[in-house]
């Protein structure tokens, strides 16, 4: 092997490596992406259901209140 191939498949490996690195750290990011979107998602369905809860709760009072009518 001449010293020119050497070099050119140290370059290469180079490369190899630093894109084997690079798409280690997108599937992270697109790991952390899914449960930042997933933690959104809950956090709406948990603030839904809390202004449903209060709906709920405010006609209930509404109705038991002899004041209403």
């Amino acid at each position: 092997m001449t010293k020119e191939s050497r070099q050119s498949l140290e370059e290469v490996m180079g490369i190899a490596n630093i894109t084997n690195a690079l798409v280690v750290q997108m599937a992270e990011l697109l790991k952390l992406r899914e449960a930042v979107q997933e933690a959104e998602e809950a956090s709406a369905r948990k603030t839904a259901v809390q202004r449903h809860h209060g709906i709920i709760s405010t006609a209930c009072r509404s109705c038991s209140d002899p004041r209403a009518s």
